[in-house]
């Protein structure tokens, strides 16, 4: 992530990217049910958001972020102008136009400043300095010289670069590994990386060399040894060989997940002409075609497969299972999703309901797989969830507030 101070609202939109779940409550139990308490209420500051599962960021009324823990104590004295979720233990933060940053503990882990920052991966982090890119370790020493135009985070002990428009790759060393020719280029992703000459794609190993040609006009990224491929309109698949080993027949595909990707055929079907299914990795379909249409502005949606769930459209977004068998089906319960995120730790889901009989009026809650609430749906927004607390936004005085609550569970007879 950037921090250059005109990026608070990107920090909010990633806020809830790196949060892990908390201790699984039996919800099958059914004396029991959520009940929740404010940690931060929207309208005690001008902003909130995670720094980590500990750690919350605020906007004071003087502009500046502070930082609190979980008992509304603030737990450094600093303020800054902007700041950066904390990765490996390290934030990147903002004043004065001027980027650096912290630890855990609120100290700067370097007294240099730099033009911009990003944030720390496989224990570097980029820094900017005089118009040029770098790295610098944790203990905030450069151990990259910044001489590179821009620069990537490391993704598998590799970087890409570029000098003189052109992009390659460097190793953890600093030390050249994929000389800089390529237009463009993605990170690197089980061994292999997309790479673009003029408008083809190809793919090419951590030596440089090359594994498929750029003769793609549209590639995804590995994933369980294989990757999407599009050329004349049709898309399949290709091994880390660079050889097909699912045909370029389909008009539109996914990446591999659980042994399943999804992939699209524009045939009529059921009064459709768009429908997709599920295939694993010898091509077979393991779910049939079916049409994952959306309506009232939603997008069409046919995701992958995590821990054995799915989520999909069907007018309405519902999760499905590895047989293609409905889940949580959205035009059988009361609440509709407004995320496509799921709590294993609280079986929840971000979803409204309606309050008036015109369903004009929404609120916002948690509901469970089962389609039955978790938390009362009561919010104008519930942007997300990081172990027991939920970040939600309401509307006051026709401007949106952020606040943060906490979940418990409450007994009842």
């Amino acid at each position: 992530m950037i921090v250059k101070l005109n990026t608070a609202v990107m920090l909010i939109v990633l806020a809830f990217v790196f949060c892990g779940n908390g201790v699984k409550n039996d919800l099958n139990d059914e004396n029991w049910e959520y009940d929740w308490e404010w940690i931060v209420k929207p309208e005690e500051y001008e902003d909130c958001f995670f720094l980590n599962e500990d750690l919350i960021a605020v906007k004071k009324s003087n502009g500046k972020y502070g930082i609190i823990d979980s008992e509304k104590e603030f737990v450094f004295t600093q303020e800054y102008d902007a700041i950066g979720k904390y990765s490996e233990g390290i934030a990147c933060v903002q004043n004065d136009g001027k980027c650096f940053y912290i630890n855990l503990n609120g100290e700067k882990i370097t007294d240099a400043v730099f033009q911009e920052v990003k944030c720390f991966q496989e224990s570097k982090g980029p820094v900017k300095i005089n118009g040029k890119w770098g790295y610098i370790n944790e203990e905030g020493r450069v151990i990259i010289a910044c001489n590179f135009e821009e620069v990537h985070l490391f993704y598998e002990g590799m970087a890409a670069v570029k000098l003189k428009d052109k992009w390659g790759f460097i190793n953890s060393k600093g030390k050249d590994a994929v000389t800089c020719i390529y237009d463009e280029v993605r990170d690197f992703k089980e061994g292999c990386a997309a790479v673009r000459k003029g408008d083809k794609w190809g793919f090419i190993d951590k030596a440089g060399n090359i594994i498929a040609e750029c003769e793609y006009s549209q590639v995804k990224d590995f994933s369980e040894n294989a990757a999407a491929v599009m050329k004349n309109g049709k898309w399949g698949f290709i091994n880390q060989s660079g050889q097909t080993i699912i045909p370029l027949i389909y008009d539109d595909a996914g990446s591999f997940s659980e042994g399943k990707a999804a992939v699209k055929q524009n045939k009529y079907l059921e009064g459709y002409m768009d429908a997709w299914a599920y295939i694993n990795p010898k091509g077979e379909v393991v779910i049939d075609f079916y049409p994952y249409m959306a309506v009232e502005g939603r997008m069409p949606w046919v995701g992958e497969f995590h821990n054995g769930m799915a989520f999909v459209s069907d007018d309405f977004y519902g999760v499905i299972d590895e047989e293609g068998n409905w889940l949580f089906n959205g035009h059988e319960s009361e609440f509709f999703l407004s995320s496509l995120v799921y709590d294993d730790a609280h079986d929840a889901i971000p979803a409204y309901t309606y309050t008036d009989s015109s369903m004009k009026d929404k609120k916002y809650g948690l509901v469970g797989i089962d389609g039955k609430q978790r938390l009362e749906p009561v919010f104008d927004y519930v942007d997300g969830i990081c172990g027991d607390y939920v970040w939600i936004s309401n509307v006051i005085n026709n401007q949106w507030k952020y606040g943060i609550i906490k979940l418990t569970m409450k007994q009842y007879n």
